[in-house]
């Protein structure tokens, strides 16, 4: 379980990836984030993911304006 993870351990995996803590600690609130989309998901009736494909497939989600 991610949780388990504490201050010690995210201060290494953050010196041996060459990160900050900060940015292990957002990597891992996005998994828990995503953990909990997916457990949705696959609770979702077949034709509710029908919709929900559509938009992932570029029909309802734009992508971010690029930095240039």
């Amino acid at each position: 379980d991610y949780t388990l993870i504490d201050g010690n351990r995210r201060k290494r995996i953050a010196r041996g990836s060459g990160t900050t803590v900060e940015q292990i600690n957002k990597l891992m609130k996005q998994f828990g984030d995503m953990k909990k989309i997916m457990k949705k998901v696959s609770k979702m009736s077949p034709s509710s993911l029908a919709g929900f494909s559509s938009l992932l497939k570029g029909g309802g989600m734009k992508p971010p304006p690029s930095a240039a």
